[in-house]
């Protein structure tokens, strides 16, 4: 059954616009989500800084208030405000990393495919890829596309091409797309 040329020209640009978007969130979430760690982190490490050296100088201010003379000492209260100060500052900073709580790591993007899956389960996208890619193919030329896919599949178990890539590498670089193109199906129906 022949389709539309304009069909047939838009729904390969509709995958590639979809997988696009998937990568566009993906990337902002992973960004947003690095900004807030690195704030936090930033924050907890200034105020344990902070408690840190209210230790150190509460520790020093101890030990100079026990070795002078009350006589000499002429600002008892510099011994006990300079330590104050730096625990101040760590506790408003400990107080201020509590602010930046992580909230769900790629939310949207996990929102996103959910309602793709639904969507994609109403629908049938693989048969409408098939119509608007191979069955034109098949029709015109049957024997050369098994003779392809014989090919395909011969060149495939010759080259063992599996062994050229690592595990992790296939998930973290194709995992994204194959989701994106997979989940896709929303902006088809549109």
């Amino acid at each position: 059954m022949p389709t539309r040329p304009s069909t047939q020209a838009s729904l390969p640009q509709t995958l590639a616009d979809h997988a696009k978007a998937y990568g566009e969130l993906i990337l902002k979430e992973w960004n947003d989500s690095r900004n807030l760690w690195r704030k936090r982190t930033q924050l907890q490490v200034l105020g344990a800084c902070g408690l840190g050296v209210t230790v150190i100088l509460a520790g020093m201010a101890a030990m100079l208030w026990a070795v002078t003379p009350p006589a000499q000492i002429h600002s008892l209260w510099v011994l006990i405000a300079i330590p104050m100060a730096f625990l101040a500052i760590g506790v408003i900073c400990l107080m201020a990393a509590k602010k930046y709580v992580q909230a769900v790591a790629f939310e949207h993007t996990r929102e996103r495919f959910i309602a793709d899956m639904d969507l994609f389960k109403k629908t049938n996208l693989v048969t409408k890829a098939t119509e608007l890619t191979v069955l034109p193919m098949a029709t015109a030329h049957p024997y050369r596309l098994v003779l392809g896919a014989a090919l395909v599949g011969a060149l495939a178990v010759r080259a063992h091409p599996w062994r050229w890539l690592s595990g992790s590498a296939v998930l973290v670089g194709l995992l994204p797309k194959v989701i994106s193109i997979l989940s896709s199906q929303n902006k088809i129906q549109s």
